[in-house]
């Protein structure tokens, strides 16, 4: 992991989040080698480590992965997981432990609902991200997040196969980057599996638990072949980090609260500000209103997942004019002469920004 710290800053990646990588139980061939079972939490799992076994401390080699993540300014997550009914005092002390001993900056915890109560209220995690499934309303800490499923689940019917046909392959290529800026154009932590970012197929297998084989490993050398992908994905992680609208700190409310003229976000379809919301409809636009996170432009979102291409409404801002930033397909997606429709090419997306006109200009 240390190794891979030149390559999570050139990503552009602000945190990692280890799979389970404590001592666990692994009883055999095809068994949950991931982790996902009872184990020995309060130790590092000794197979990851390259140093065991040579009769040096093996736990200062993770430790000095945290560090080096963190002198990139890159945070540590860990996931863990433990079987129904494990006392709550047990998965406490094992959070505290791991922040003291490790200084690890984040727990994603599988466990019992029951638990989540005394994870929330434990002053000493008050710094500590901690992410669950669901917390009550009445769970108050310092920062607790939830992870949506719901997007998981939509995000995992992009997956893909293998196949020799090219014209499958070219559309396959252009769902992956439709997946890809959906989940970074959405509100939220977006959250990459290893090697998602140059396109690593584990032939569709979206839950590869029990496969220590090269079905379930990473393929590094794909990396390198598909070098383009891994740079579009590189620039929608930057483009992301240079609009802080796509990361509010809560929920936006499709209202003008601020009094800008604008809602903060906003729906459209073939007519601007009239979004076709049928479960039939497969085509939208999304406007983020930037002056809500103190950015100096808006961002329009553009979707069209239907097998043929379709024309969608660009709502009109005073004094800007839309901009094409870019898209999933092969042909740049521009407005129409108007500045107020663009077509898009079947099951493909195209984010515009916008800017002062002349006239808006002039005026100042």
């Amino acid at each position: 992991m240390a190794q891979k710290a030149d390559y999570f800053e050139e990503l552009g990646i602000n945190a990692v989040e280890l799979m389970p990588a404590y001592e666990f139980v692994n009883t055999g061939i095809n068994d949950n080698y991931w982790g996902y079972d009872s184990g020995f939490y309060f130790a590092p799992n000794s197979a990851y480590s390259f140093t065991y076994g040579n009769g040096r401390d093996y736990t200062a080699e993770l430790k000095s992965m945290v560090k080096e993540l963190h002198r990139r300014g890159i945070e540590v997550f860990m996931e863990f997981f433990f079987p129904r009914n494990t006392a709550a005092g047990l998965i406490d002390d094992c959070l505290r432990f791991w922040k003291n001993e490790y200084h690890i900056d984040g727990a994603h915890i599988i466990c019992d609902e029951r638990v989540r109560m005394t994870l929330a209220g434990d002053v000493f995690l008050r710094d500590m991200k901690l992410f669950y499934t669901d917390w009550y309303q009445d769970c108050k800490g310092g920062a607790l997040f939830e992870y949506n499923e719901g997007f998981l689940g939509a995000a995992r019917r992009f997956i893909k196969g293998g196949t020799k046909s090219r014209r499958v392959t070219e559309l396959r290529a252009r769902l992956m980057k439709n997946a890809v800026t959906f989940l970074m154009m959405a509100q939220g932590i977006p959250m990459l599996y290893s090697g998602d970012e140059f396109g690593n197929s584990q032939e569709g297998n979206n839950n590869a638990y029990c496969q220590d084989n090269e079905l379930g490993w990473v393929d590094w050398g794909a990396q390198r072949r598909n070098r383009k992908f891994f740079d579009f994905v590189k620039m929608l992680i930057s483009f992301r980090k240079e609009h802080k609208i796509l990361h509010l700190d809560s929920e936006p409310m499709m209202v003008d609260y601020k009094y800008l003229g604008l809602p903060d976000i906003s729906y459209h379809g073939t007519k601007a500000w009239y979004p076709e919301l049928e479960h039939y409809s497969r085509h939208a636009g999304i406007m983020y209103c930037g002056a809500y996170a103190g950015d100096g432009e808006n961002i329009y979102l553009a979707f069209n997942m239907h097998w043929e291409p379709h024309e969608l409404a660009l709502p009109s801002v005073s004094g800007r004019k839309w901009i094409f930033g870019f898209g999933t397909d092969a042909s740049e997606c521009g407005a129409a002469d108007d500045g107020r429709t663009i077509t898009l090419g079947a099951r493909s997306l195209a984010v515009f920004t916008d800017v002062e006109t002349k006239t808006a200009q002039s005026k100042k």
